[in-house]
């Protein structure tokens, strides 16, 4: 009796193991990630976004069950100094109660994310300050982490001299962001372990001179001093928001590509194989709030997809969303524009692991940098996919993925 009761424990587990190595993911998906309730809710506006095949929260909810993203000060007690100067929670990472801190990230969580079987993207957005000492030199808004810093080690270590003020400053900013951005990454897995949980905006690139489509070499290496964040967090999120600044679609083109060819290398250094990608994108331009055109959106979803990202967030501000005018001319935005360019690319993604994949991995375009790839398959409705290779799923080997690894 006890001998079946041991072998039928042990035969449901392994059914079970190969269940979740055999388990697939959708070859893209696009998630959407802005606070569009008011438009259903006060203005009976719907945006038919799954008619598109873009994810939503249940009743368009800002957050839920496919999507949460945390503003800072939240989860738990992240530190900044406000425009007035006050400082929150100490103003300074050093400053923070790692105890306090843990004890509030796990008490927001349970009050914000309360299904304990969540298992969607998990996205924490600060960014008053970068846990790299040296990158807050390089904004004026920034500058007050650096002079808080040496304040606090000027006092804890009167008798040092500047240059010994300056890297004990680094040393204790350093590690006390990391301290503070990995245990929030681990209490948020450990509580919600099947969510996709990662920081917004790594890794970051910084090319923002005009057809500069590749980082400059200090901004990798600084993204690998981040290697800590990298190997901790279940999803990377870069962000590929555009500004008509650039004065060209290819330049635009080559923004995108600097930041997700980063995302590229650094989940590939850092990172498990299994780890998702998501580009953070809008549909706006950053400097006019005008809609994208279409080729700017080729730019951002139709790259991500021919890179390998498995997905875009499609983020927009709260002020865009004040009047029923502005959810009439987003409906008709969707409708007309994004919807569509969307649905054809979530449908080629589909195709194209299916048929060239056999639904065990997604497709990546070959060289994808040197052409626009999916544009002009989906502005023909071609399904060809000679032109793309499959980048396998666990336990999935082979040209096609169909070995098992």
């Amino acid at each position: 009796m006890y001998e079946t009761l041991v072998f039928s424990v042990v035969y449901i587990s392994f059914l079970f193991l190969l269940y979740r190595r055999s388990e697939t993911r959708p070859a893209f998906v696009a998630t959407w990630n802005a606070p569009s309730d008011v438009c259903s809710k006060k203005y009976k506006i719907d945006l038919q976004l799954k008619s598109f095949r873009i994810a939503e929260n249940e009743n368009a909810s800002f957050r839920g069950k496919d999507v949460v993203l945390f503003y800072e000060p939240l989860p738990g007690l992240y530190p900044k100094y406000l425009s007035n100067g006050t400082a929150l929670n100490g103003g300074i990472p050093q400053r923070v109660p790692i105890e306090h801190h843990v004890q509030k990230v796990a008490n927001d969580l349970s009050h914000l994310v309360p299904a304990k079987n969540f298992a969607g993207k998990g996205v924490i957005d600060w960014e008053s300050w970068r846990p790299i000492f040296q990158r807050n030199t390089f904004e004026p808004d920034k500058l007050v982490y650096i002079n808080e810093s040496r304040k606090l080690a000027k006092t804890l270590y009167p008798n040092w001299n500047s240059s010994m003020i300056d890297k004990m400053a680094k040393t204790m900013f350093e590690e006390s962001a990391r301290e503070l951005m990995v245990n929030t990454l681990k209490i948020v897995q450990d509580l919600r372990p099947r969510g996709e949980w990662g920081f917004y905006g790594f890794p970051r690139c910084f090319n923002y001179q005009i057809d500069e489509d590749e980082c400059h070499k200090d901004t990798i290496e600084l993204n690998d001093q981040l290697h800590w964040l990298f190997r901790v967090s279940t999803s990377l999120f870069p962000s590929i928001y555009l500004s008509s600044k650039f004065p060209s679609s290819t330049s635009r083109q080559k923004r995108v590509q600097g930041i997700l060819n980063e995302t590229l290398r650094v989940q590939s250094l850092y990172s498990t194989p299994r780890t998702p990608m998501y580009s953070y994108t809008t549909y706006r331009y950053t400097d006019s709030n005008k809609f994208y055109l279409k080729e700017d959106l080729i730019n951002t979803i139709g790259q991500s997809f021919d890179a390998g990202m498995d997905g875009v967030m499609l983020w927009d501000s709260s002020k865009n969303f004040e009047s029923r005018q502005d959810c009439e001319s987003l409906q008709n935005y969707i409708e007309s524009t994004l919807g569509p360019l969307v649905k054809s690319i979530t449908n080629f993604a589909e195709k194209c692991s299916t048929v060239n994949c056999n639904g065990h991995g997604k497709c990546v375009r070959n060289s994808w940098m040197e052409t626009s790839g999916v544009q002009m398959l989906i502005s023909r409705n071609v399904y060809n996919f000679e032109n793309y290779k499959c980048r396998c799923y666990e336990a999935w080997k082979g040209v096609h993925c169909n070995e098992r690894g």
